[in-house]
């Protein structure tokens, strides 16, 4: 009733009476209804609490303002944004220390160039040794079933299936260095296009 009141007093005399009418040091508020309608008094009702309003002095000045509670949408909105930012930020520090450590390992073009190829030289020595050491144990089961016939012998049995279970590993293992060969094709193709923007950019003529 309180807080009516002053809302009546400020509406039709001004906020200077309506500061008159508050005792002490009691804040003023003022907040805007559903209609757009200004209310002022020194408690804001509860179906308000949560809108923006403004805390008024002695002089009717408006010295802080309390912003309206932001909804659950809102504040979801804002932490995705955040987390945007954040991403944005943690990606560009990544890109900059991949930038730093790119430059200061290859003096040159041609010294990434020829790292490549050494890297990718080892790789292909692997996947040879490993093709070929796939390829006798193949020769070595057909061999071991062609002399077991229908009818293998215990022995016989469990060579080929211990050249099996070989085979199998060199198979996981061909795959592998298959796999680091590729990957290795792509980190080259992207450290050197990434390396001559670079080396571009640092020596490019000033403007």
């Amino acid at each position: 009733m309180k807080s009516s009141l002053i809302t009546l007093l400020c509406l039709s005399t001004g906020v200077g009476l309506c500061l008159a009418a508050l005792p002490g040091q009691a804040e003023l508020f003022r907040w805007v209804d559903e209609n757009g309608v200004a209310h002022y008094g020194d408690r804001i009702p509860p179906q308000y609490s949560k809108q923006r309003r403004e805390v008024m002095n002695e002089r009717g000045y408006v010295v802080n303002v309390k912003e309206r509670e932001r909804t659950e949408a809102e504040l979801s909105a804002i932490a995705e944004q955040k987390r945007l930012e954040q991403a944005r930020a943690a990606e560009a520090a990544q890109q900059a220390q991949y930038d730093r450590s790119l430059t200061a390992t290859y003096e040159s073009l041609a010294q990434l160039d020829s790292a490549y190829e050494d890297r990718l030289a080892i790789i292909d020595a692997k996947i040879n040794t490993t093709e070929k050491a796939e390829n006798d144990l193949l020769l070595g089961v057909a061999d071991l079933r062609k002399r077991a016939g229908d009818s293998p012998s215990a022995g016989l049995q469990r060579r080929i299936d211990e050249k099996k279970v070989q085979l199998r590993e060199q198979g996981n293992l061909l795959r592998r260095l298959k796999s680091t060969r590729t990957e290795l094709a792509q980190r080259y193709n992207k450290d050197r296009a990434r390396y001559i923007t670079l080396t571009a950019q640092r020596d490019a003529p000033p403007r």
